[in-house]
Protein backbone atom coordinates (compact mmCIF):
# COMPACT_ATOMS: atom_id res chain seq x y z
CA UNK A 1 0.00 0.00 0.00
CA UNK A 2 2.63 2.74 0.78
CA UNK A 3 4.22 4.66 3.21
CA UNK A 4 2.10 7.82 2.68
CA UNK A 5 -1.02 6.60 4.22
CA UNK A 6 -2.65 8.65 6.79
CA UNK A 7 -5.72 6.48 7.10
CA UNK A 8 -7.36 3.32 5.80
CA UNK A 9 -11.25 3.57 5.87
CA UNK A 10 -12.86 0.35 5.11
CA UNK A 11 -14.96 -2.76 6.46
CA UNK A 12 -13.02 -4.80 9.42
CA UNK A 13 -13.38 -8.30 7.92
CA UNK A 14 -11.10 -10.19 10.24
CA UNK A 15 -8.84 -9.43 13.19
CA UNK A 16 -6.24 -11.72 15.13
CA UNK A 17 -2.86 -11.23 17.51
CA UNK A 18 -0.72 -10.43 14.47
CA UNK A 19 -2.77 -8.42 11.66
CA UNK A 20 -6.21 -6.73 10.13
CA UNK A 21 -7.86 -7.63 7.57
CA UNK A 22 -10.12 -4.88 6.15
CA UNK A 23 -11.93 -4.27 3.37
CA UNK A 24 -10.87 -0.65 2.14
CA UNK A 25 -13.06 1.61 0.91
CA UNK A 26 -10.70 5.02 1.00
CA UNK A 27 -7.45 5.67 1.59
CA UNK A 28 -6.10 9.19 3.03
CA UNK A 29 -2.45 10.32 2.58
CA UNK A 30 -0.24 12.13 4.64
CA UNK A 31 0.19 14.94 2.10
CA UNK A 32 -3.37 15.52 1.50
CA UNK A 33 -5.43 14.20 -0.69
CA UNK A 34 -7.45 10.72 -0.77
CA UNK A 35 -7.91 7.49 -3.07
CA UNK A 36 -10.76 5.83 -3.72
CA UNK A 37 -10.88 1.99 -3.66
CA UNK A 38 -14.01 -0.47 -4.50
CA UNK A 39 -13.69 -3.38 -1.30
CA UNK A 40 -10.06 -5.12 -1.82
CA UNK A 41 -9.27 -7.07 0.84
CA UNK A 42 -5.88 -5.72 2.56
CA UNK A 43 -3.62 -7.45 5.76
CA UNK A 44 -2.57 -5.17 7.84
CA UNK A 45 0.20 -5.95 10.74
CA UNK A 46 -0.80 -4.63 14.05
CA UNK A 47 2.69 -3.08 14.28
CA UNK A 48 1.56 -0.23 11.35
CA UNK A 49 -1.50 0.58 13.32
CA UNK A 50 -1.48 3.47 15.83
CA UNK A 51 -5.66 4.10 16.32
CA UNK A 52 -8.56 2.53 15.04
CA UNK A 53 -12.03 4.25 14.82
CA UNK A 54 -15.06 3.09 14.45
CA UNK A 55 -18.10 4.81 13.32
CA UNK A 56 -22.06 3.41 14.28
CA UNK A 57 -25.10 4.84 13.57
CA UNK A 58 -27.19 6.62 15.98
CA UNK A 59 -30.33 4.83 17.35
CA UNK A 60 -32.13 7.75 18.09
CA UNK A 61 -31.54 9.23 14.61
CA UNK A 62 -32.33 6.03 12.55
CA UNK A 63 -35.26 5.70 14.71
CA UNK A 64 -36.53 9.34 13.95
CA UNK A 65 -35.59 8.66 9.69
CA UNK A 66 -37.74 5.41 9.85
CA UNK A 67 -40.68 7.05 11.31
CA UNK A 68 -40.75 9.79 9.72
CA UNK A 69 -39.95 7.67 6.24
CA UNK A 70 -42.85 5.30 7.29
CA UNK A 71 -44.89 8.50 7.77
CA UNK A 72 -44.21 9.85 4.23
CA UNK A 73 -45.11 6.75 2.45
CA UNK A 74 -48.49 6.93 4.93
CA UNK A 75 -49.42 10.20 3.07
CA UNK A 76 -48.69 9.29 0.03
CA UNK A 77 -51.13 6.18 0.12
CA UNK A 78 -53.73 7.97 1.64
CA UNK A 79 -53.82 10.30 -1.22
CA UNK A 80 -53.93 8.08 -3.68
CA UNK A 81 -56.31 5.92 -1.92
CA UNK A 82 -58.63 9.23 -1.61
CA UNK A 83 -58.49 9.90 -4.73
CA UNK A 84 -60.16 6.26 -6.18
CA UNK A 85 -62.85 6.29 -3.40
CA UNK A 86 -64.41 9.92 -3.78
CA UNK A 87 -65.01 9.60 -7.67
CA UNK A 88 -68.91 10.17 -7.97
CA UNK A 89 -70.85 7.16 -8.67
CA UNK A 90 -72.88 6.53 -11.85
CA UNK A 91 -70.23 8.96 -13.38
CA UNK A 92 -67.64 7.51 -15.81
CA UNK A 93 -64.11 9.06 -15.18
CA UNK A 94 -62.41 11.95 -17.38
CA UNK A 95 -60.76 10.44 -20.58
CA UNK A 96 -57.09 11.37 -20.13
CA UNK A 97 -56.79 12.63 -23.50
CA UNK A 98 -58.87 15.52 -25.05
CA UNK A 99 -60.37 14.58 -28.89
CA UNK A 100 -61.22 17.09 -31.06
CA UNK A 101 -63.49 15.96 -33.73
CA UNK A 102 -63.91 18.41 -36.86
CA UNK A 103 -66.59 17.97 -40.11
CA UNK A 104 -65.19 16.58 -42.86
CA UNK A 105 -65.32 19.42 -45.70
Amino acid sequence: MGPEIAQIQGRLISSDGSEFVVGVSALELLRGGEQVWHGETVHVKREYVSSIYERRFSKTRTIVAGAVGVGIVAALASQTLRGVFTQEEGKAPGDTVQAIRRPRP
